[in-house]
């Protein structure tokens, strides 16, 4: 299977510019894309790095819950 990964670390060079529920979930993308969790159904990351995603994620859901980026997020 081939699905596009989206390279936000490079929208990181425009966190300034953003609001900071923005700027919070291109920092999380940017994790995602540059280091994918899951590759051919299969775990690539350890398990201590799922739980730290998760974690920023759910920091992120609590902290802006009327971003418009929150489904994204879960995704």
């Amino acid at each position: 299977m081939f699905f596009p990964i989206i390279d936000y670390g490079f929208y990181e060079n425009f966190s300034s510019y953003v609001t900071p529920d923005m700027k919070d979930c291109i920092d999380i993308m940017a994790v995602e894309s540059e280091q994918v969790p899951a590759k051919d159904a299969a775990l690539v990351i350890g398990w201590d790095g799922v739980i730290k995603r998760a974690l920023n994620q759910e920091a992120f859901i609590n902290t802006h819950k009327d971003s418009i980026r929150i489904n994204e997020v879960k995704q």
